[in-house]
C-alpha cells in the first residue's frame, strides 16, 4: 500500500482518487475548492469521441490523439457500467444527436471519426433522415448520426464522488498551492508522507508549472426541462463550429432528471488576468440561437440561473500532460484536457494508476 497527495478536486483529481483508492492505496486531496465551486461543476458533460465538439482548438493543437481515443473509449464502459448498476451518481445514458452541414462521407476526417465511434458506443445510426425526425430547422444541415451517450448531472456526480472517497478513507484538505510546483512537491512530499504526488491542477497549472495553459470561455444556460404542457427533451442535439464563426457551436443537453443545459461557445483566451463575466446580451443570443436550430426549445423558458453560467476549459498548447514529471520524479502530471475532461476522465485515471505502479 502507498500513500498518494492529489492537488485539484476537479473531475480528473477526484477520479484519479477514486482509482487509487479501489487499488488500496491511501489518498490525500488538497485543493483550494471543492465540489460544487470546481470548473468541472459547469462542464455540460456530455459523452464524444475525440476530438469532441468543443475540443476544436485542442485538435487543431494536437498531431495525434489515438490516446484521447483509447481514454474516451475506457470512460464509456465505466459510465456505462455506473448507469447499469443505478447509483445515485447522476450519470444517465441517452440518445445524442450530432448534425452536420455536409454529408459525413464527403468529409475524410469527419467520415474516419464515425467509423471509429460507431464500433464503440451502443446503438449507432447515421441517417439523413434524422434532421427532419428531430425537427432541425437550420436548412444548411443536411446529415446526422446519433448514438447511446453518458451524460452526466455534474453536480451530482461529483457529490457522489466526494462521499464515495470519504467513505473509503480520502482526507479532502482545503489548501492554495501557489509556489513553484516543482520546489513545492518537496515540501509536500515530506509533510504529508506521502510515495507520490499528482497534479490534477487544470487552469491552475499556469501559475504553478506550465506557461503554455490557457483557457477557453465558454457559457451556458440551464433551463428546467419541461414546457407548459410538461414535455421534456430527452435526446442532445448538437453541431460542431460552424463556418460563419469559428467560436459558436449549438449544444443542448438535457442534464439530470429535470434540467437542459445549452451552450454554447469556446473563446480561446491568451491574457490569463481577464476573467470578466458574459454579458446578458451573450445568453440571450445564445438561446435564440438554438432556437433557431431547435424550434421546439422556445418552449423552455424557465431559466435555473439568472443570466447564465461562465466556465473556463483548460487547455495547454501541446495538448494533455499525463506523464511523470522530468525532474521531479515522484510528481505525476494529469492536466490540459480542455472541453474534454469528463469524457477522459476514466481513462486518464487508469493512465495515471500505471504511472504509479
Amino acid at each position: 500500500m502507498s500513500r498518494f497527495l492529489i492537488i485539484g478536486a476537479g473531475i480528473n483529481g477526484l477520479t484519479c482518487a477514486y482509482r487509487l483508492l479501489e487499488a488500496k492505496h491511501q489518498v490525500i486531496i488538497v485543493s483550494d475548492r471543492f465540489p460544487p465551486f470546481t470548473t468541472s461543476n459547469v462542464a455540460g458533460a456530455l459523452w464524444e469521441w475525440p476530438p469532441a465538439v468543443c475540443g476544436f482548438y485542442d485538435a487543431k493543437q494536437s498531431k495525434d490523439i489515438s490516446l484521447q481515443k483509447k481514454w474516451a473509449e475506457i470512460s464509456y464502459r465505466k459510465f456505462y457500467d455506473l448507469h447499469k448498476k443505478e447509483l445515485p451518481t447522476g450519470v444517465f445514458l441517452r440518445k445524442a444527436n450530432f448534425y452536420f452541414s455536409s454529408p459525413v462521407l464527403a468529409n475524410t476526417e469527419e467520415a474516419a471519426k464515425m467509423n471509429e465511434l460507431k464500433g464503440i458506443v451502443l446503438n449507432f445510426l447515421h441517417s439523413e433522415s434524422i434532421v427532419k425526425k428531430n425537427e432541425i430547422a437550420d436548412d444548411k444541415i443536411v446529415d446526422a448520426y446519433q448514438y447511446l451517450a453518458p451524460m452526466v448531472d455534474t453536480d451530482t456526480y461529483l457529490q457522489w464522488m466526494v462521499d464515495h472517497l470519504t467513505s473509503k478513507g480520502a482526507i479532502l484538505r482545503t489548501q492554495k498551492i501557489e509556489r513553484n510546483l516543482s520546489e513545492e512537491a518537496h515540501r509536500l512530499k515530506s509533510k504529508n508522507e506521502v510515495d507520490l504526488v499528482i497534479n490534477c491542477t487544470g487552469l491552475g497549472a499556469y501559475d504553478l508549472c506550465d506557461k503554455t495553459v490557457f483557457a477557453v470561455k465558454g457559457g451556458l444556460l440551464r433551463l428546467r426541462n419541461y414546457d407548459n404542457s410538461g414535455n421534456q427533451i430527452l435526446e442532445a442535439h448538437c453541431t460542431s463550429i460552424n463556418s460563419e464563426d469559428e467560436n459558436e457551436f449549438n449544444y443542448i443537453v438535457p442534464r439530470g432528471k429535470d434540467s437542459l443545459v445549452i451552450g454554447g461557445y469556446a473563446i480561446p483566451m491568451r491574457d490569463h488576468t481577464e476573467q470578466s463575466l458574459l454579458e446578458e446580451q451573450f445568453y440571450s443570443g445564445l438561446f435564440a440561437r438554438n432556437c433557431r436550430f431547435y424550434p421546439p426549445l422556445a418552449n423552455f423558458t424557465i431559466p435555473l440561473d439568472p443570466g447564465g453560467i461562465t466556465g473556463y476549459r483548460p487547455y495547454r498548447e501541446d495538448g494533455i500532460r499525463l506523464e511523470k514529471d522530468r525532474e521531479v520524479d515522484f510528481l505525476i502530471h494529469n492536466y490540459g484536457h480542455g472541453g474534454s475532461g469528463v469524457l477522459l476522465s476514466w481513462g486518464c485515471a487508469d493512465e495515471v494508476l500505471k504511472l504509479c505502479s
